[in-house]
């Protein structure tokens, strides 16, 4: 241990204990709390040894002299987060019913521009939980009405035919959507279908399932002529040859129905595309042979269709070429994946959760591996070491879409023989917590290349950080990562330098983070470094929600290449390039922590220095 660590642990117990003592009248007086106390001898620490930052707290903490208040703090706080933006149906989408523009055409979510929206719907709700509910409901429909569909399995037996006639408006549509699409299924038997030949329909926010035998059922939206403007919004969709039959009139633009953010598995979403605006729609092909898709379902499943309840078995099933879809449901299993190459394809609402295999995680891979995992929920994996994660990619190539890792010891744990991950369109937040001593990174990476993209990395704790790279490339566009209310470290740790690419994405250090350093770059000098040591950090919005904070942590002689940011809140650091500084929320124009709002450069220009 270095003079230099001994002269600071002495300073510091010596501060903290003078600190407990001249503050024990205020206790009575002011009624300080644990954490106003340590702060206070921490911002002291700071001032004089900024490198000492995070030692008073795990001197205070770790010691078992204060009981960390953020044990007890909201670990499930707000953050006002961008729409989710990834193809196809998710439980990340926020319910949003149709909008229309000034003309009544229908607005798409990948438009992502609502100001045109001629007038907010308005909106009478009505909650049914059974077919029959759901009948009488639409019948008797008028513009304005919203029927939702309680947390259920509705099953359309052979034959049945619910029609969707009545006409809504684009100040007034009718909407039919589940009140969660991890939670409320439409189940059709052969010949069973919805008719819509009404004007402005909505229909969102479900798991459509065709049950027709062993072949998969034809359409089972059918929707005529008439039916101007209808929206299809946030449906996951198997079973089924096509999801939707008819269409509008190939040569109207204004009135064509849509199809928004939909998921096909093993189908198509419209028979005739031309008469349809189709926009992020994702369809999901499979192998032709029958013995390479298999639908699983948890063990409770009471479900006919499944093909089994083990997960483990399915996997690894066959070689090459498997895909596997899992219906909704708690799944409590895990699995070492041998296959060379695997799909898992999630209905919304499928959750992985308290579970791991060889001390190591829920999913783990080899080094012949290539997995794509798309939709799947993750949580509260725990093991001996203090590691579990929700994937272990211990080699081979991962891509994961539209996951939700959260409240894990690990989200996402990447040993050396990892060859290439790419996240896109995922959350991934509150790892490590409650206790100390696990770092809790949300995302930790070796192997050769990291991408991650349209993504959020929230809530790292335990002086863990939202993302830590090894790889010798690290590409992160468009996505959320920030402290929140967590006690974290860094909010991007890239220890041993190599390509490192950041734009358009937002970055945020929380009040409560432990680092003076937003993001380090090649500060890990007892290991070995990559050989290139290139940093291109661009487009980019940085919130400081501490009194200050060190944007970039670099190893000598690196020099950045960093433009167009904005940095809302006080940075100690001299940055060159053209950016933007705020010094705060209100200068910045934008709303209070936590709050996180993207500013362009360019619009942003006439606001700060």
């Amino acid at each position: 241990m270095s003079k230099r660590f001994l002269l600071i642990y002495f300073w510091v117990t010596i501060s903290l204990a003078g600190a407990v003592l001249a503050a024990g009248g205020a206790f009575v007086y002011k009624n300080f709390h644990a954490e106003e106390i340590v702060a206070i001898v921490k911002e002291q620490v700071d001032k004089r040894v900024p490198q000492a930052s995070g030692l008073v707290q795990f001197l205070a903490y770790d010691s078992g002299l204060f009981i960390d208040p953020a044990i007890f703090a909201d670990q499930e706080m707000h953050i006002p987060l961008p729409p989710w933006r990834g193809l196809g149906a998710s439980a990340l989408r926020a319910h949003a019913p149709p909008s229309y523009t000034f003309e009544g055409k229908p607005i798409s979510l990948a438009q992502g521009d609502l100001a045109a929206v001629a007038r907010p719907p308005k909106l009478k709700t009505r909650t049914v939980a059974s077919v029959a509910e759901f009948e009488a409901a639409v019948n008797v429909a008028r513009p304005g009405d919203e029927i939702v569909l309680a947390a259920g399995n509705y099953r359309f037996e052979a034959g049945h035919v619910l029609s969707l006639a009545a006409n809504g408006s684009s100040e007034a549509p009718i909407i039919v959507r589940g009140e969660s699409i991890k939670t409320v299924r439409l189940t059709f038997a052969a010949g069973a279908r919805l008719v819509v030949s009404g004007a402005y329909w909505g229909l969102s926010d479900l798991i459509v399932r065709g049950r027709c035998g062993q072949a998969a059922c034809p359409g089972v939206l059918d929707v005529r002529r008439s039916a101007d403007a209808f929206v299809a919004r946030n449906v996951f969709v198997s079973g089924v040859r096509v999801l939707a039959t008819g269409g509008g009139d190939e040569g109207e633009e204004t009135t064509r129905p849509l199809m928004d953010g939909v998921t096909v598995v093993a189908g198509r979403a419209a028979e005739r595309p031309a008469r349809w605006r189709l926009a992020m729609i994702k369809e999901i092909d499979v192998s032709p042979d029958p013995a390479k898709f298999t639908i699983l379902c948890p063990r409770n499943a009471r479900d006919a269709d499944c093909d089994g309840v083990d997960f483990a078995a399915a996997v690894n099933r066959h070689a090459r070429g498997h895909t596997i879809l899992l219906r909704s449901g708690t799944y409590r299993q895990a699995a070492l994946i041998t296959a060379e190459r695997v799909v898992i394809v999630a209905e919304p609402g499928a959750h992985f959760t308290e579970t791991a295999t060889a001390g190591k995680g829920a999913i783990v891979t080899t080094e012949k591996t290539n997995l794509t995992l798309d939709g799947l929920e993750c949580s509260l994996v725990k093991v001996s070491s203090g590691n579990g994660a929700c994937l272990r990619q211990q080699g081979g190539m991962v891509v994961l879409r539209g996951v939700n890792f959260h409240h894990n010891q690990m989200g996402i744990l990447m040993g050396n023989k990892g060859d290439r991950l790419r996240i896109e369109d995922s959350f991934i937040h509150d790892s490590g917590r409650p206790h100390y001593g696990l770092l809790g990174h949300n995302i930790y990476a070796n192997g050769s290349e990291l991408f991650f993209v349209r993504s959020w990395s929230l809530r790292a704790g335990r002086s863990g950080h939202q993302l830590k790279s090894r790889a010798e490339l690290t590409f992160i566009e468009d996505s959320v990562l920030a402290s929140g209310n967590s006690v974290d470290s860094r909010v991007l740790d890239i220890p041993q330098a190599g390509r490192f690419v950041l734009k358009n994405s937002i970055i945020g250090e929380g009040p409560r983070s432990e680092n003076w350093d937003i993001i380090g770059y090649g500060l890990e000098t007892n290991v070995k470094q990559h050989e290139s040591e290139d940093v291109l950090i661009e487009g980019n919005t940085f919130y400081v929600d501490k009194k200050s904070a060190h944007a970039i942590g670099l190893r000598k002689g690196i020099t950045p290449r960093v433009s167009n940011n904005v940095f809302v809140g006080r940075i100690s650091d001299s940055i060159d390039g053209d950016n933007i500084f705020c010094s705060s929320r209100k200068e910045a124009e934008v709303p209070p922590y936590p709050s996180l709002v993207y500013l362009d450069y360019s619009a942003s220009a006439h606001l700060c220095r």
